[in-house]
């Protein structure tokens, strides 16, 4: 019986149809925004209205309810983490890479983001790699997170497209001066750091 309100009121409400499925028990919770809890605002910790919530745009719907795709921050990414992994597993401490026009550099092991891979683009932080996923910070527009997500998944070419572009090593940061590391993009130490 709540389940039928539940449902009518969010389709009145949202003018959409809303399928609950034929297995008995079957919830719509699932089509509510987990953020805001399908209010569609932003209620401050005093209980005033600060605006409407980040996660729906307003809407109160979880992504899945609207069809919408999901965000670029939940493709895998944990190309770049096993890099980072086998670099250092060969003793490279603090492994980076520069990647498209971003820094990837790796948390601290001693801080709250131990593992995790830090992203910045232009000096800004824009998010982080971490379980194999992109988190990006909310001033991270959608275009800049696609462009992380697209460098990450695939390092090594990346790596590769850096070097062969600025001439420099996306690893280390040197400049090239073999011509075999000049064709390939990477200094020989980093690539077997790497494991490229």
């Amino acid at each position: 019986m709540t389940e039928q309100l539940l449902t009518g009121d969010l389709s009145a409400l949202f003018g959409i149809d809303i399928d609950t499925g034929a297995d008995e028990g079957t919830t719509v919770s699932h089509l509510l925004c987990n953020r805001c809890h399908g209010r569609g605002n932003f209620i401050g910790y005093t209980g005033r209205v600060v605006g409407k919530c980040f996660t729906c745009n307003g809407t109160g719907l979880s992504a899945a309810a609207e069809g919408r795709a999901p965000e670029s921050s939940a493709i895998e990414v944990s190309a770049i983490q096993t890099a980072f992994a086998k670099a250092r597993e060969n003793g490279l401490k603090s492994p980076k890479l520069r990647l498209d026009g971003f820094t990837f550099s790796r948390a601290p092991d001693h801080g709250n983001n131990a593992g995790a891979i830090y992203v910045k683009g232009a000096g800004e932080y824009l998010g982080k790699v971490i379980d194999g996923r992109f988190l990006a910070v909310r001033t991270c527009d959608e275009p800049t997170k696609v462009k992380v997500v697209e460098a990450a998944a695939d390092p090594h070419k990346a790596a590769k497209a850096y070097g062969l572009k600025t001439g420099s090593c996306s690893c280390c940061g040197r400049e090239l001066t073999n011509k075999e590391s000049i064709d390939l993009g990477i200094g020989p130490i980093c690539r077997d750091k790497f494991g490229w």
